[in-house]
C-alpha cells in the first residue's frame, strides 16, 4: 500500500510507504498540479501543465509584460508612458527632455534645478541660479543666517527667517533691535507713592510718607520703641497708638495717673501715689482706707 493521504490518481508507489508522483504533480501527496515547463509569471489550477497568466502577463509562457509602463517605470524626468505592446512602451516627455525614456536634458532649467524662488539662467549647456533674498548656494539651498552680525542689542535673541530675524527682547527693552529702553513706568509699579521715574532698565518709586520698598507696598512699623510701661501698640500708616495698661496715660503711655488728685484721703490723711492706685497716712485717731 501507497503512503497514507497519497493521492489515488497522481500519485504511484513501487514500495509500500511511498507515493512518487506522476508527471505533471508535485507535493508530498501528489496532490499539487505542476505549471506547465518554462511557465515565467503564471501558475496552474488544478491541472497539470497549466500556465495561466498572473495581472500584467501574456503570452503562451506568461513570459510578455502587458504593463511595462507600471512594473519597469521607464520615463525619467516627468515623462508620460504609454503601453503599446506587450514588452513595448512609448515616453511622451515634457519640454526640456528628449530620449527613449526622457534621459536627454535638452534644456539644462528644464528640472527647475533653482529651488526657494530662485531663477534659472541658461549658459553654454549648464546653468545658473539666481537666488531670492535671503538664500544662497548653487541651487539656492542654503538659507542666509541673518542672526550672524548679531543685530540684537541688550542682550535680545535673534531668530533667524526667510530673508529676516526677529529680536526677542528682555523685559527692560523694545524696539525691532532692542534698541530702546522700556517705560517701566507704564506698568503702574509704584503702589503708594507719590511719582515713578523711569530708569534705563529699571524704576525708582518716590514712596508716600508711612511706605517702604521697591513698589511702595511695605507699611513702615511706626511701633519700634515708641508704647512704654507695658503698652500695646498698634501700627498705623505713618502714626502708631498705643493701649496703656491701667495707671498710664499719655501718647507712649509715659505718665503715671496722679491717683492722689482727687484728694481721696479724708481727715487730713496725707496722699501718696502709687501705680493705678493711692495710700493714705492716717492721722493720729483716724484708720481705714481712706482714713475715714
Amino acid at each position: 500500500a501507497c503512503k497514507a493521504g497519497c493521492h489515488p490518481v497522481h500519485g504511484k508507489c513501487d514500495n509500500p510507504g511511498e507515493c512518487n508522483c506522476r508527471p505533471g504533480w508535485r507535493g508530498e501527496f501528489c496532490d499539487q498540479c505542476e505549471p506547465y515547463p518554462g511557465c515565467k509569471h503564471g501558475y496552474c489550477n488544478g491541472s497539470s501543465w497549466q500556465c495561466i497568466c498572473d495581472t500584467n502577463w501574456g503570452g503562451i509562457l506568461c513570459d510578455q509584460d502587458l504593463n511595462y509602463c507600471g512594473t519597469h517605470e521607464p520615463c525619467l524626468n516627468g515623462g508620460t508612458c504609454e503601453n503599446t505592446a506587450p514588452d513595448a512602451y512609448l515616453c511622451t516627455c515634457p519640454e526640456g527632455f528628449s530620449g527613449t525614456n526622457c534621459e536627454v536634458v535638452d534644456n539644462p532649467c528644464a528640472p527647475a534645478p533653482c529651488q526657494h524662488g530662485g531663477t534659472c539662467m541658461e549658459a553654454g549647456g549648464s546653468f545658473s541660479c539666481e537666488c531670492a533674498p535671503g538664500w544662497t548656494g548653487p541651487t539656492c539651498t542654503i538659507d542666509i543666517d541673518e542672526c550672524a552680525s548679531a543685530p540684537c542689542q541688550n542682550g535680545g535673541s535673534c531668530v533667524d527667517l526667510d530673508d529676516a530675524f526677529s529680536c526677542q527682547c528682555p523685559p527692560a527693552w523694545e524696539g525691532n533691535v532692542c534698541q530702546f529702553d522700556a517705560d517701566e513706568c507704564l506698568t503702574n509699579p509704584c503702589v503708594n507713592a507719590h511719582s515713578c521715574t523711569n530708569l534705563v532698565g529699571d524704576y525708582h518709586c518716590k514712596c508716600r510718607v508711612g511706605w517702604m520698598g521697591k513698589n511702595c507696598d511695605q507699611n513702615i512699623n511706626d511701633c519700634v520703641g515708641q508704647c512704654q510701661h507695658g503698652a500695646t501698640c498698634i501700627d498705623l500708616v505713618n502714626d502708631y497708638h498705643c493701649a496703656c495698661q491701667p495707671g498710664y496715660t499719655g501718647r507712649d503711655c509715659a505718665t503715671d495717673i496722679d491717683d492722689c488728685a482727687s484728694n481721696p484721703c479724708k481727715n487730713g490723711g496725707e496722699c501718696v501715689d502709687q501705680v493705678n492706685g493711692y495710700r493714705c497716712i492716717c492721722p493720729v485717731g483716724f484708720t481705714g482706707h481712706e482714713c475715714e
